[in-house]
């Protein structure tokens, strides 16, 4: 069985595992009480290693939330490069697989770095299954709330299958077509053609899609307060949504990040009941330019039984 199918295996039955098990006790320990968890969230707030969060401790004085729940790290060098950017590394955590410098969940190809096996030419350019469709085929309600464009490399990676990151039209309507039940972040231009003010150069207007699929489209926060039901599509910028820092004054309208999954775990009685959701706080912090604004970023798995 070829490296990339075992490590996917290994998440799939990990997956199983956290969402239909009972806790078993240790040899020697007094059982718990059964506990079924039901739901995951992936928290990605995109760009940062433990030097952001050590300077994070000294401003705030005292230990971060993270570090209750910090169980680890991981290796971040990817099959052709010792330094991973965004698609690569996302991929990685969605598929189990460690593919090629902007894949976005699609197998590896030669050359590979010395230390990586030379993968199957099989395998190669193959999209790979994720660990949230895994969860949609177990009949899990599905979404993805991020602040970035909602096709960015990042979220792109667990619900897309392109060569290229840079391919953000056809992530964003491979996106369409995958029936989240919620999707929230910005990126509406990839949504629209060049005639209706988008980037799309197939004249497609997939909003029409999306209505015709049967998605609620929102645009502000106040659109969001009102989702009591069904699939929503939120699209509240074109581009990425402003920083928080500058919400206020240039974007008051569209939801917050915090905002946005406690409304819909309020209202919305599915995701209450049981999901896959994948959450991500941009924008980057680093390389820290005169052009980008730090914010405190992570990478960590959150399990809920409630």
């Amino acid at each position: 069985m070829p490296r990339c199918h075992r490590l996917y295996l290994i998440i799939v039955v990990a997956l199983v595992s956290i969402l239909g098990a009972d806790c078993a006790a240790l040899p020697g320990e007094q059982k718990a009480t059964p506990q079924t968890v039901k739901n995951v969230i992936v928290l990605i707030p995109d760009g940062c290693s433990a030097e952001q969060f050590t300077l994070a401790r000294w401003f705030k004085g005292e230990p971060l939330a993270l570090d209750s729940i910090c169980v680890g790290a991981v290796k971040t060098y990817i099959a052709d490069s010792v330094v991973a950017e965004s698609a690569s590394a996302s991929s990685a955590f969605a598929t189990g697989c460690r593919t090629n410098d902007k894949f976005i969940s699609i197998g590896p190809k030669n050359p590979t770095l010395a230390c990586v096996p030379a993968p199957d030419p099989r395998l190669s350019y193959r999209p790979l299954a994720t660990v949230l469709e895994g969860a949609k085929l177990m009949g899990k309600a599905t979404g993805i709330v991020v602040t970035s464009r909602v096709s960015h490399a990042t979220p792109a990676a667990y619900y897309a299958h392109v060569p290229s990151r840079r391919m953000e039209n056809d992530i964003m309507e491979q996106g369409v077509y995958q029936n989240l039940d919620v999707v929230l972040g910005g990126g509406r231009r990839h949504l629209l053609a060049k005639k209706y003010g988008g980037r799309r150069t197939d004249d497609e207007n997939l909003l029409e899609v999306l209505q015709k699929r049967g998605y609620t489209l929102l645009a502000t926060a106040k659109e969001l307060h009102q989702v009591t039901s069904g699939k929503v599509y939120g699209m509240f910028a074109p581009s990425s949504m402003e920083a928080e820092i500058d919400r206020l004054e240039f974007a008051p309208q569209p939801p917050t990040l915090e905002d946005m999954p406690k409304r819909l775990s309020k209202s919305w009685p599915r995701i209450r009941m049981v999901f896959f959701s994948w959450w991500k706080a941009a924008k980057w912090i680093g390389p820290a330019t005169p052009t980008t604004r730090p914010t405190c970023s992570a990478t960590c798995s959150c399990l809920t039984g409630r």
